[in-house]
This record gives C-alpha cells, sequence and structure tokens, in this order.
C-alpha cells in the first residue's frame, strides 16, 4: 500500500512545528509506504508556500489555476502509483476540490482522505464536503458524532496535543508567566486585570497587533522562533494558554498542549473535552481559570501541588502525536475496506460553489447567513433568477448532486451586502 501525505509544510506553520516530528516517527515506524510532501509542491504551485492563506484561495478562485493544480496533482498521483492519498488540512484544498476531481479520483480507485481542523469553527461549513472523501480525521470526539450522524464515512478522532521531541522536562528554576498569540479581547482585558494585581505576564506574538495596546507594549517581549519555541516557554513557570476565541467562545485550540510540552502549568479556560476525551482527572485533573482572581489563587499555590509532571505522562503516553498518527496511519486497511461499501455515499450534504460566468471568477468561499457554499461542481447548470436569489442559502439537508451552480448574466462581485441579508432564498433549478 502506497500513501501519499499532502500537508502544508511551511516551517512558520505551527502545525508542522507541533505535528511533524510525530508524524515522521509514524512514517517510520509504518509498513507501509507513506510519503509526506509539501501539498503545493504537488499542486505544481510551490510559490504559494510562503504566501498566507488568503493569497492562496485568491490563487485559486482563477479556474484556469485550479485546474491546472488538480491536473498536476492527478498526474503526480498516478505517476508514483499512490492508492491512498490523505489531504492535510481541509483549509489548504477547498479551494482546489471539485466533484470533477472528485470523480477522477475514484475512477483510478484512489482512497482519499483529509485531516479537518477547528472543528468548533468549521462543522457549519466543512460539513458540505463529506461527500468528496472516504474518511476524515477531527479533532473533538464531539465533533466526530455530529459528522457521523451526517455520513456513514469512516470518521476518526485525533485530538490536538504534541509530539514528544518537544517535550521538555519540568523546570524547576522556571519563574513567572508567558503568553504566546493575538491581542483578542477577552485577553487584553484578563492581562489588565492581572496588571493592575501586580502579575506581569511576558506577551510574544504579533508586534503590529500588540502595539495597538500602548499600556501593554512594556510586556512584549518579541515573537518567538520556531526553532526554540518549547525552550522557550521552558523558562516559564506557568503559560496563559487561553482557548476563548476572537469573538469571546470556547475553542479548542493547541495552547494548552503547547505550554505541557514545554514544561510549564497551562492557565487555562474549562473545556469538556480535557475531561471527557483527554481523560485529564483524578490526579491529573486541571485547575481552571476563567478569572485573574483564578489566576492569582492558582500562582500562590505550591507548584507541586499542581502535578504537572503526571499529567505531562499521561498526555505523552496516551494522546501524544507520535502515538495518534501511529493509530491512524496504521488503519488504512481498514479504511480501505469501509471504501469499498457503497453505503458511504449516502452522505445527506452536497458542496456548490458560485461560479461567475461573466466576470470569469469563482466564489468558493461565498458567505451566507448560516452557512457558506462552496465548491465547483461540472456538467449540470442551475438558473437563478432574479437579484435577490444571487446568493444561495441552504438551510435545509441537500443530496450531492455533481451539478454546478451557474450564473446567468452579470453577478456582484462584492458579495458583503449579500453577507447581511436574513431572507429565505427559493431557488428554481434546472440540471442538464
Amino acid at each position: 500500500m502506497k500513501i501519499l501525505f499532502l500537508a502544508d509544510l511551511n516551517y512558520r506553520r505551527p502545525w508542522v512545528r507541533e505535528r511533524v516530528p510525530g508524524l515522521k516517527k509514524a512514517i517510520d515506524q509504518s509498513e507501509d509506504t507513506i510519503i509526506l510532501v509539501d501539498v503545493y509542491e504537488y499542486f505544481g504551485c510551490h510559490f504559494l508556500t510562503d504566501q498566507k492563506l488568503f493569497q492562496r484561495r485568491e490563487y485559486f478562485n482563477s479556474g484556469k489555476n485550479r485546474i491546472s493544480a488538480q491536473k498536476h496533482l492527478l498526474k503526480k498521483i498516478k505517476k508514483e502509483g499512490y492508492s491512498h492519498v490523505l489531504f492535510s488540512t481541509l483549509d489548504h484544498i477547498i479551494t482546489v476540490f471539485d466533484s470533477h476531481f472528485v470523480d477522477e479520483l475514484e475512477k483510478e480507485n484512489i482512497v482519499s482522505g483529509c485531516i479537518y481542523g477547528d472543528d468548533e469553527l468549521n462543522f457549519s461549513n466543512y460539513k458540505f464536503f463529506l461527500n468528496d472523501f472516504k474518511f476524515i480525521t477531527v479533532y473533538l470526539d464531539t465533533s466526530k458524532i455530529k459528522y457521523e450522524e451526517l455520513s456513514s464515512i469512516k470518521v476518526f478522532c485525533q485530538g490536538n496535543s504534541y509530539s514528544l521531541d518537544n517535550t521538555k522536562p519540568i523546570n524547576k528554576t522556571s519563574k513567572g508567566i508567558a503568553f504566546v498569540g493575538s491581542p483578542f479581547k477577552s485577553r487584553v482585558e484578563l492581562i489588565r486585570q492581572l496588571r493592575d494585581k501586580g502579575v506581569s505576564i511576558d506577551i510574544y506574538g504579533p508586534k503590529k497587533r500588540w502595539e495597538q495596546y500602548p499600556d501593554l507594549i512594556k510586556f512584549y517581549k518579541g515573537y518567538l522562533s520556531e526553532k526554540t519555541f518549547f525552550d522557550d516557554l521552558n523558562r516559564y513557570k506557568f503559560v496563559y494558554s487561553s482557548i476563548i476565541d476572537m469573538n469571546g467562545k470556547i475553542h479548542m485550540n493547541t495552547k494548552f498542549f503547547e505550554a505541557i510540552a514545554s514544561g510549564s502549568y497551562p492557565i487555562v479556560e474549562k473545556h469538556i473535552a480535557f475531561e471527557n476525551q483527554f481523560k485529564l482527572i483524578g490526579e491529573n485533573q486541571i485547575q481552571y481559570c476563567h478569572t485573574a482572581e483564578d489566576i492569582h489563587r492558582l500562582i500562590e499555590k505550591e507548584y507541586e501541588s499542581l502535578n504537572l509532571q503526571s499529567i505531562q505522562n499521561h498526555l505523552s503516553t496516551n494522546y501524544s502525536y507520535d502515538n495518534t498518527y501511529k493509530f491512524l496511519l496504521n488503519n488504512f486497511s481498514e479504511i480501505s475496506q469501509h471504501a469499498k461499501n457503497p453505503v458511504y455515499k449516502k452522505s445527506i450534504y452536497g458542496a456548490f460553489t458560485l461560479i461567475d460566468n461573466y466576470n470569469n471568477k469563482t466564489y468558493p468561499w461565498l458567505k451566507v447567513p448560516g452557512h457558506n457554499i462552496y465548491k465547483i461542481c461540472t456538467d449540470g447548470i442551475i438558473k437563478i433568477g432574479f437579484l435577490k436569489s444571487l446568493f444561495l442559502l441552504f438551510t435545509t439537508r441537500i443530496p450531492r448532486t455533481n451539478k454546478s451552480i451557474r450564473i446567468s448574466g452579470k453577478i456582484q462581485n462584492n458579495f458583503l451586502f449579500m453577507n447581511k441579508l436574513a431572507c429565505k432564498i427559493y431557488l428554481k433549478y434546472k440540471t442538464s
């Protein structure tokens, strides 16, 4: 069995820093032939590796560029004789995929899968892609359940974690608190509250963003190097590892695991997954902090009583990327058998992209209330009527049609005003 693992391998990405060491170990231990390659290299546009995500999406808004990337990838897969392809992560490929390419993979008997990512943010969007893969991997077991309710494809759960090569011993001489990240509202407010209580935090992250807070800039220490990231955090006794996103909602990220790997105690809010999925209970129970008062009480505790070593041992033994990737890669035989079962085609969501023939543009990230509508599909035409029908709102479960959605005539390039509309759209369509 020859497996192609396609991922964004830009060394500046946290994904590479945190996951690739454990992934490479799992690949080395696999009995199958597994090749890890940069996804943009196999798209035939390696220059995109160093560009930002929005620039990549803009590049693939061109139908010519998208089709060229598909052909280049398919040629590589066929020439090198891969039986399986695993894409990681979905945000790097959704602007390239369409049903024609999916069908081409199926014709060649290629079993394709994808690692999704950021489940809590992306579920309402990513559910539309279940038909494009024979299996997927998600980060949260609660998301696994939700996807399994929508489709009978194989769904694996691989939680956020760290690679064992990144693990640092508990530093008994460490001191202070560090924070790595952007200045989201909740984070800034809490850091200010701690400052007012006489507790300072060394801040690392994007300089331009933190410069917008002059009263906190004295705490700013720069940007952590990818090469010394975990060593640098190891100097701190605590790491502020907030899992509250820019919208003020709980969102499982990797900050908690970065702290554990660094041998520092994470200052983190409660997430149900810590106990239910990662079994951080009993002597491995995390001391959650939601307020400045919680943090102040935590840092005043006897450090040994926090059981950091026990927590690190527990996560390293059971949930490190070295182990979870090994489990995933060892299940490709099961995946192959499952993919032969026609039941998986009963996925109930289809994904579409708006194609504007007038301007020769595609809009795979067209945002509408409640959902994003993606994908370029082929063969069919859906004629859309008056201006109010120029954006599509899917509020019900729609079966896959393998048809494109094309606009007859001119369509506005700026869809921002459409995003604000909150009305029901009744779509009359005709398929060929």
